[in-house]
């Protein structure tokens, strides 16, 4: 179980995501300490497939990565959402 659960709710951004999905892989923290929760609040280009694009290369093959996807509700129900899925003792 990691320590901590990233959370990023997403809404047709999917060249952020990917640029803060790098970030994420480049920490030093140990990649088993941590995952990443993404939410895509109803996004009109899903990003699950942008996100399993980033997790084939080599920067993301090691990070730790679930998208949801969901109806568009709104940035609150989509972190919402996204803590309801971390498994992570802390929450960001």
């Amino acid at each position: 179980m990691p320590e901590l659960s990233v959370v990023i709710a997403t809404f047709n951004r999917p060249a952020s995501l990917v640029r803060i999905l790098g970030e994420l892989a480049a920490q030093t923290i140990a990649k088993e300490r941590y995952e990443v929760v993404v939410v895509d609040d109803g996004s009109k280009e899903p990003v699950l497939s942008r996100v399993e694009a980033f997790r084939a290369t080599d920067e993301g093959k090691h990070l730790r990565v679930r998208v949801e996807r969901q109806k568009n509700a709104g940035a609150a129900a989509a972190r919402q959402r996204g803590a309801e899925l971390a498994e992570g003792n802390i929450l960001v």
